[in-house]
């Protein structure tokens, strides 16, 4: 069985790029809302949103009234596309804007995984205003994934109540790495 994913990501990093091959090779079907294009165009089963871009709004003042109107609009868009491609599960990596925008708009069941930059910086006194957005976003997901029990527990921490959360080892891409010649593969076990 396919199952139909929405995968909401604001940054178009090396790990939600990851997490989509993945699904794809999988033969799911992927809804992917993100800033960025990452390239999958013309793959099967692939559909892709991009975030509005604001440009126009930077001239607002004061900035609370920018903020609102851009977390407004990104809200209702996340909501409209959940809609119309009726998810059987909604994803965000890194628990930022992104996660933040899921919760506001209601998507469910609503998976978020922590990178652990996301919560360190929330959690290590930043902006009060960014952690009660991760707080939010915390609060309205059904489960939370992370590569460190220290990030889950961080986690829990934040929200102020034991989330339903696992482990998740991303590993270790090795194309992003060449071996030297005459080296040999070593296996650490």
């Amino acid at each position: 069985m396919t199952h139909i994913l929405l995968v909401a990501s604001e940054q178009m990093d090396m790990h939600t790029k990851r997490l989509v091959e993945m699904l794809l090779n999988y033969r799911h079907h992927v809804t992917l809302v993100a800033r960025e294009k990452p390239g999958f165009d013309g793959r099967q089963n692939y559909k892709y949103f991009q975030y509005p871009h604001f440009q126009i709004l930077k001239k607002i003042r004061p900035h609370r009234l920018r903020r609102i109107i851009i977390d407004r609009v990104n809200t209702i868009y996340l909501r409209y596309i959940w809609q119309r491609s009726a998810p059987d599960l909604v994803h965000n990596i890194y628990i930022g804007n992104g996660a933040y925008y899921c919760g506001l708009a209601g998507l469910s069941p609503l998976v978020l995984t922590a990178l652990g930059s996301d919560i360190n910086d929330a959690f290590e006194g930043g902006n009060l205003i960014w952690q009660e957005r991760i707080k939010a976003a915390l609060n309205s997901s059904s489960y939370i994934t992370a590569d460190t029990t220290e990030v889950l527990k961080r986690c829990d921490a934040l929200a102020g109540k034991s989330l339903r959360s696992d482990l998740f080892y991303f590993g270790i891409d090795l194309s992003l790495f060449f071996r030297r010649p005459g080296s040999e593969i070593v296996t650490l076990k």
